[in-house]
């Protein structure tokens, strides 16, 4: 009996040190569509004259590591792929700029999901770890061009209404929508958050100590 409660309580304590670490993040994306030579990039290409461009920014406490890439295929032109690589490292208020130039709303849209229906637009995709003190936590955080949204409805020259689509010119369905209608677009907004979370360390006592006094009690009534 006495083994039972002694394994049961190490198991309990071993489970609350093991406990796995969140340590929350905020990334938030803008979309834009401009002349060139729109917002200074960091990678991809420049408008010629005018393209889609995404800024990532942390706006969180941790650190991310790890790669950063806005990829597409293209109905009816060029694929995009834009990526920062392995390793990139974007800290607390940092923000990275991609440019998916010459001119991404003249491919014929992006990412379809078959004949006649809206297609998803380019991919946003962001891949690593967030690290916050000694704690670190792996995500892959994904959206589509199709679900960053400006808030500000507009109906384009094909008559289609979307506050989304920026980085292909605002048509859900690749068409050209113009060099004054694409540039006239509000700015896409999207967030990814994760609040941080504290767990306990191996060594926290304090909250293990009194989970275990039960058991302490119980062994004593054993040997009486």
């Amino acid at each position: 009996m006495r083994g039972r409660l002694l394994g049961l309580a190490l198991g309990l304590a071993l489970t609350i040190g093991g406990a796995q670490a969140q340590t929350g993040y905020q990334i938030d994306v803008t979309t834009t569509y401009q002349t060139a030579p729109g917002p200074g990039i960091d990678f991809g290409t420049q408008g010629s004259p005018d393209t889609g461009y995404a800024l990532i920014t942390n706006n969180g406490a941790s650190t991310f590591t790890g790669m950063i890439t806005g990829s597409g295929t293209a109905v009816g032109g060029t694929d995009v792929f834009v990526t920062t690589g392995p390793g990139f490292v974007l800290a607390p208020g940092a923000t990275v700029k991609l440019g998916f130039g010459p001119e991404s709303s003249n491919q014929g849209g992006f990412n379809t999901d078959g004949p006649g229906a809206p297609q998803f637009g380019i991919q946003l995709s962001i891949n690593g770890d967030f690290t916050l003190g000694a704690d670190t936590e792996n995500k892959l955080l994904q959206v589509f061009d199709k679900d960053i949204h400006s808030g500000v409805p507009r109906t384009n020259p094909f008559g289609a209404v979307t506050d989304a689509y920026v980085l292909q010119g605002g048509d859900p369905f690749g068409r050209d929508t113009g060099d004054a209608y694409e540039t006239t677009q509000a700015n896409g907004h999207f967030q990814f958050f994760e609040k941080g979370k504290s767990t306990p360390e191996p060594t926290n006592l304090a909250m293990v100590l009194p989970m275990l006094a039960p058991l302490g009690l119980l062994i004593r009534r054993k040997r009486s």
